[in-house]
């Protein structure tokens, strides 16, 4: 009878653990930040569309020209419009977006240092 017990109690604790897909807080939805002679970027890994509500930059980092929502599919690249103000290059700027998958309600966000 205790092995039964034991049985069910696994199942629920492995059932606590299992990722919803749609959750975009918890699955990977974009590749590290980086610079390329283009400008800063970051690429959609999620396998479903993504739609960039809003963002802020911090520390003298700004989003000139940054128009959302944005909506980008599966592998398309997000070139984020950063610009590093007088201030912020003796400080760490960073920036923060919110988002969700684009036939989702749930809205996470992501915080990226800007690369230098």
């Amino acid at each position: 009878m205790n092995e039964i017990r034991e049985f069910f109690k696994e199942r629920a604790r492995l059932e606590a653990y299992r990722l919803d897909p749609d959750d975009p807080v918890h699955n990977p939805v974009w590749s590290d930040i980086a610079r390329d002679d283009r400008g800063v970027y970051a690429t959609v890994i999620a396998p479903r569309p993504v739609t960039i509500l809003d963002g802020q930059g911090y520390d003298g980092a700004g989003l000139d020209g940054f128009r959302p929502p944005i909506t980008l599919q599966p592998g398309e690249r997000f070139r984020i419009p950063v610009t590093i103000g007088a201030h912020g290059r003796r400080r760490h700027p960073y920036m923060r977006f919110r988002y969700r998958y684009a036939d989702g309600t749930r809205i996470a966000a992501v915080i990226w240092r800007v690369p230098d």
